[in-house]
């Protein structure tokens, strides 16, 4: 069972590159995995501030750093390259609210290192992030997006022929920022494909506790239009 935890982590941000080449459009290709997040049929976490109604999957009072997935996807093959998207409403306060698309470390226990794409109201981020370490901001750009505005995040990480990784972050189907990180965490670890998250973050600026919906969750196949998936 994925679980929902609350750790109080400080959301830091320090400038970083992510250096090499970028370029190349993200294809994507066949579904993976979908939920509509209308229900918990797959094994979401649910609480007092984890919950379902008709209009999504709630995040009540986020007050540190909140992060679920599904136990149905984590019986799906993941392939290396994917494209994973998900409607967000912020309704009240400010959150960094993000998808990740690899995260690595044992099913059991702690991730260990994983990779963020998502939009904190002003701005839209790539980070890694370690146990222990600093987050390493890859790339940022504005991305204004007001409270009760409903958008949709496409966070895609796809092998480049490298060896690096390419991500990139679609709002509402155009990409908003762009990052590639040479040496990247890889696509399995232990054997097993790494997992596919969603987390949230409260902005350190804000002083009401964030609400967000989540609704209609993908996964999909993905790669560089000049990388064969």
């Amino acid at each position: 069972m994925w679980r929902f935890v609350v750790v109080a982590v400080a959301a830091g941000l320090v400038s970083a590159c992510g250096g090499g080449d970028t370029g190349g459009a993200v294809v994507d290709g066949a579904v993976v995995y979908r939920d509509t997040l209308l229900n918990n049929r797959d094994g979401w976490v649910v609480g007092r501030d984890a919950y379902y109604r008709d209009d999504g999957y709630h995040w009540d009072n986020v007050p540190g750093w909140v992060v679920a997935g599904s136990d149905a996807l984590l019986e799906r093959d993941i392939p290396p390259g994917i494209a994973a998207s998900v409607g967000v409403t912020q309704e009240r306060g400010a959150a960094l609210r993000a998808i990740v698309c690899r995260s690595s470390g044992p099913r059991d226990g702690d991730p260990q290192d994983w990779y963020e794409l998502g939009i904190d109201g002003r701005r839209a981020l790539i980070r890694r992030i370690a146990q222990h370490v600093q987050p390493r901001v890859l790339a940022r750009a504005d991305a204004p997006v007001a409270n009760g505005r409903r958008v949709r995040l496409t966070a895609a990480c796809v092998p480049d022929a490298d060896g690096g990784l390419v991500l990139t972050l679609r709002l509402d189907g155009r990409e908003v920022v762009r990052a590639r990180d040479g040496k990247p965490i890889g696509a399995t670890f232990d054997g097993l494909p790494t997992m596919v998250e969603l987390r949230a973050y409260p902005r350190p600026d804000t002083r009401e506790p964030p609400n967000l919906v989540w609704k209609d969750f993908e996964v999909r196949r993905a790669a560089l239009a000049n990388v064969h998936a």
